[in-house]
């Protein structure tokens, strides 16, 4: 148990963070509260109640303003790295961008995964529509496009996720006109093709999102001198943290 000076100073550190968190719904709020204080406990029991240790313990866990500051992209990020929805974990991905060059690549990539899962359900969608425009296409410059033809020899274009040589990937795009003859590689098995795509994307972008998230989202913000995830999972982390 910490000494009543001790005590006195952990809340009154506290009730900064309190007042400081604003509109923060009170169930957030005090789950939030409670995981510092545990925090502080574990650090504080670590390291003992030596002269200047409990100022240390502040400063180390980060000025309570800024902490409450950061709440808000802290839960973003946290319910992003345990969703399912797509547009959930984009809106988390776009909080753990404003971060820094990781969160930025981070959220290019998962764009990109689930730009190709769109393309290649709307394949499926408008293949029996549209069935001699849309497919696997082999054009000009041996670019492979899956997704749409205009029709076109002389100028022709096609719009979807591409590839050409040497290291063109445009999803969801063109690269531009070309003359030539356009080949369809795929014929009926554009269906399972698509599927295949989608399934690959759509998962892959998600599991890499939530690893992002889970990963170098929490890391970001405890550098900073934040908290993130429920309180069993931080206290936890905090405590072998303290420990080590």
């Amino acid at each position: 148990m910490p000494s009543d000076e001790a005590a006195r100073k952990i809340d009154e550190y506290l009730e900064t963070l309190r007042r400081s968190c604003g509109k923060v719904p009170p169930r957030e709020r005090d789950e939030f509260i409670d995981d510092i204080r545990g925090h502080i406990l574990d650090r504080l029991e670590a390291d003992g109640e030596g002269t200047g240790s409990i100022e240390r313990i502040f400063e180390q866990v980060g000025d309570p303003k800024r902490l409450a500051a950061q709440l808000p992209a802290q839960r973003v990020i946290e319910r992003a790295a345990r969703a399912i929805s797509p547009w959930t974990i984009l809106h988390g991905m776009c909080r753990f961008a404003l971060t820094g060059v990781a969160g930025t690549i981070s959220l290019l990539l998962t764009v990109a995964a689930y730009g190709c899962t769109a393309v290649a359900g709307l394949v499926i969608l408008l293949k029996p529509l549209f069935p001699s425009r849309i497919g696997l296409w082999l054009g000009p410059g041996e670019r492979l496009t899956l997704g749409f033809w205009n029709g076109h020899i002389v100028h022709a274009q096609t719009f979807g996720i591409t590839f050409a040589s040497p290291f063109n990937f445009v999803v969801m795009g063109t690269i531009g006109p070309a003359d030539g003859p356009v080949r369809d590689l795929a014929g009926g098995d554009i269906y399972l093709i698509a599927l295949a795509i989608a399934c690959i994307c759509g998962v892959g972008g998600t599991l890499f999102a939530r690893w992002a998230l889970s990963k170098l989202g929490r890391r970001k913000f405890r550098g900073t001198g934040g908290r993130l995830a429920s309180s069993a999972s931080v206290t936890s982390s905090s405590s072998s943290t303290a420990r080590c």
